[in-house]
């Protein structure tokens, strides 16, 4: 058995190397066939370039691609051999790390050799080391670093920041979100660890952002002085988390902005202003003057806080008068500080023409030449008693609304102080208002006694146009009822030698038996229905057989 298997192999053994010997042939041909064609595409006009311009173009196709974050640039060097070659010879075309994984960051890495790097992605891998291991080669190349923005777990991002932030010494956009879903809840946020201490000179950062990162206003990121853009943020957008614990001193706050303060476009402060208390029960006011923060090349600003921590920082602002600015003000203890230093900015401006206030927002825009402009302050309130909130707003702003001619009104819920609202507003020639006001034609119709002409001791007494939205008109249950009080109020007026030349009203209930149109328009001259007033209106009129005449 054993020799006839012998001579089985002894006889195939020819062929064996003469199949050998054809696949050898086949190999070299090939690659005289891949010569070929590379020495044929060689003579394309792209294969003549040299080889440094198809390096820029590689690099810039790169640059502009969309998804390059997803790793999908990486075609480009699957092309051809000499787009392969020119790739893997610059290591620009190498720079774009995406942190998703350890072995695509360590390949990018390792291709990149020493240029700087930008990094782009989200940290979401479920190996909890893995997500480890990508931060520690990122922070180990922290000194390269030119772009960086990731979203990740709380815990990791916060031991990055203060691991590496110290290191970067070139980079440029500086952007960490916190994303993790299972990560600090309310009153768990920690106090910004110690950053790693490195002698050098500060960098060329340009843009910061952080998303419920914990950080000191001293840290060395704040040294820069070329920062134009500045987002520090507490909580998710309509979350209920506290501020950021130990921030640092008011003073370092008011120090690290007036560093780069020359330069700074975009300012975002939400819930990051140093925990340390301004005041004492001993001492209620705001603390002296320290140095004023000029803000020349300012075009928006938002600041989310205690009222009484964004007065401090008001009070030491230079604003240019047509920067928007946008207030989330809680914690109404502190509204008279907030409200006078506000008043100040805006004494410094033309007064505006316009504004609105609803149940949880005050907002002024717009000026006697041009009302369309876009709003230059919108103030946000963040209470439990959003009435309250805006009654301390309104009974703090009166220098503020001194110049408003055309006013909005959509108060929250148990909002009862008309008359010290209109009293703000002494300039106002419209009025707007919506949803279910009971009370405010009351209000308008007391007369102030301390004002002896005529013409002033009315309410809002330039006030010419009214304008009702989504107002009931006839309640059976209540007497007077809306419409009969909107009826005194106009003759009311009228007595009083100030007279309403326009109303106009918008999706407004009433009963069809009440002839509204007939008798408003025997004291108002142009009265306005909208689609649902003068659809029933018409209705009644045409089962009645008469006509209506717009």
């Amino acid at each position: 058995m054993a020799a006839g298997q012998h001579r089985s192999y002894a006889d195939r053994e020819p062929l064996f190397r003469a199949r050998l010997e054809l696949e050898n042939d086949i190999a070299v041909y090939s690659r005289a066939i891949v010569d070929v064609k590379t020495r044929l595409n060689r003579l394309t006009l792209i294969g003549r370039l040299p080889s440094e311009l198809l390096s820029e173009i590689l690099v810039n196709a790169v640059m502009d691609a969309s998804d390059w974050r997803s790793l999908s640039w990486i075609k480009h060097s699957h092309v051809c051999s000499l787009f392969r070659n020119a790739a893997l010879g610059d290591p620009r075309f190498w720079r774009f790390l995406n942190p998703s994984s350890s072995k695509a960051l360590r390949f990018l890495i390792l291709r990149s050799r020493n240029v700087p790097l930008h990094i782009t992605g989200q940290i979401n891998n479920k190996d909890r080391a893995d997500r480890t291991l990508v931060l520690d080669m990122i922070s180990q190349q922290s000194h390269r670093l030119r772009e960086i923005r990731i979203e990740g777990p709380y815990d990791l991002l916060r031991k990055f920041y203060a691991k590496s932030v110290s290191r970067m010494g070139i980079v440029r956009k500086l952007a960490l979100f916190s994303n993790d879903l299972h990560g600090p809840r309310v009153g768990m946020l920690s106090a910004a660890p110690v950053c790693e201490a490195v002698n050098a000179e500060a960098p060329p950062l340009r843009h910061l952002e952080l998303h419920k990162i914990p950080f000191r206003w001293s840290d060395r990121v704040f040294s820069s002085r070329c920062i134009t853009t500045l987002k520090l943020t507490a909580r998710d957008a309509h979350e209920n988390a506290p501020d950021l614990p130990d921030t640092g001193a008011p003073h370092e706050l008011l120090t690290a902005l007036k560093t780069f303060a020359s330069s700074l476009e975009v300012l975002d402060l939400d819930g990051v202003f140093p925990s340390e208390p301004l005041t004492s029960p001993e001492s209620p006011l705001l603390p002296p003057h320290m140095f004023y923060v000029p803000l020349p090349r300012l075009r928006t600003m938002r600041l989310v806080g205690d009222s009484f921590y964004i007065a401090h920082v008001l009070n030491h602002f230079l604003i240019p008068e047509t920067v928007p600015l946008t207030f989330v003000v809680r914690n109404p203890a502190g509204i008279e500080e907030f409200m006078r230093a506000l008043s100040v900015h805006l004494s410094k401006s033309e007064p505006r023409a316009c504004a609105a206030i609803s149940d949880h927002i005050c907002s002024i825009w717009g000026s006697r030449q041009d009302p369309r402009v876009q709003p230059v302050l919108k103030i946000f309130f963040e209470d439990r008693d959003l009435a309250r909130m805006l009654r301390r707003i309104v009974e703090n702003g009166r220098d503020t609304f001194a110049g408003v001619e055309h006013l909005t009104l959509g108060p929250p819920p148990g909002f009862e102080e008309w008359t010290d609202l209109f009293l703000s507003f002494p300039n106002v020639r419209t009025l707007r208002v919506g949803h279910n006001s009971d009370r405010f034609l009351q209000d308008l119709m007391a007369p102030t006694s301390t004002l002896l002409d005529d013409r002033r001791s009315v309410l809002l007494p330039l006030l010419s146009v009214l304008e009702l939205s989504d107002n009931r008109l006839t309640i059976p249950e209540l007497d007077p009822d809306p419409f009969e009080e909107l009826l005194d109020w106009t003759i009311f007026r009228c007595n009083y030698g100030c007279p309403i030349d326009r109303i106009v009203l918008q999706w407004c209930n009433y009963d069809v038996d009440v002839d509204i149109l007939g008798r408003l328009r025997e004291v108002v001259l142009d009265v306005e229905w909208g689609k649902r007033g003068l659809r029933f209106y018409e209705m009644r009129l045409a089962a009645s057989g008469r006509v209506v005449t717009s």
